[in-house]
């Protein structure tokens, strides 16, 4: 059906969305879904994009909303508190903007442990192990001068286009 997450493979750390499935559990001790199972994002908005990193997974739904799940293990899902938790169903991921405004996101890009959302002002927000615990805007289209269009993260790099 349109709008709908499906996820299967390892699920260590939570990364399918779909919750700690002790059944699946393999003779090597991995959490392993070998068909597709559907991810219940909250709400009712319907997703447009999915991404996949090392370890865990975003969604992003039609209103502008990403949610994440999997490994929690350097704040790349946001954690609000410093245990480094796993999720193992989908969590909203909040943006304020600086004019304190919710943030619509329409483009997400990670690798390794930081991630990078630009929302529908062309604002870039950061976070992950490098870029801090929870969503912060890095720059706003003022200090670049132009609105950002696009974004590329890498291990090491953050890449923007205008």
């Amino acid at each position: 059906q349109k709008g709908e997450v499906l996820s299967w493979g390892c699920n260590d750390f939570g990364q399918l969305g779909t919750g700690e499935e002790e059944d699946y559990q393999d003779d090597d001790d991995y959490f392993l879904c070998l068909g597709p199972q559907t991810v219940k994002i909250p709400g009712e908005a319907r997703c447009n994009f999915v991404y996949a990193g090392t370890d865990l997974s975003y969604a992003l739904t039609e209103n502008g909303k990403l949610f994440g799940w999997g490994s929690g293990e350097t704040h790349q899902l946001a954690n609000e508190d410093e245990d480094f938790a796993d999720e193992w169903y989908p969590k909203e991921i909040k943006f304020q903007s600086s004019a304190e405004e919710e943030a619509k996101i329409i483009l997400v890009s990670l690798a390794g442990t930081n991630t990078v959302a630009i929302d529908d002002k062309g604002k870039a927000y950061g976070w992950g192990w490098d870029l801090g615990h929870d969503p912060k805007e890095m720059y706003s289209s003022a200090q670049m001068k132009e609105k950002v269009s696009n974004v590329a993260v890498a291990v090491s790099d953050i890449v923007f286009a205008f």
